[in-house]
């Protein structure tokens, strides 16, 4: 099964990043990304509260 996006309740890093692009996640939503220094150009970032 493949997924368009994740949701989850914890700060994304780099590696972490790494990993849900590895995995072909298009969407990821998160409360905050931080010490990101490569955005793959498959994913969006979408931040919340």
């Amino acid at each position: 099964m493949d997924l368009e996006g994740a949701v989850i309740d914890q700060e994304v890093n780099q590696q972490l990043l790494d990993q849900f692009s590895i995995h072909g996640i298009r969407y990821l939503a998160a409360p905050s990304f931080t010490g990101i220094v490569r955005l793959p150009a498959t994913i969006r970032l979408i931040p919340f509260r």
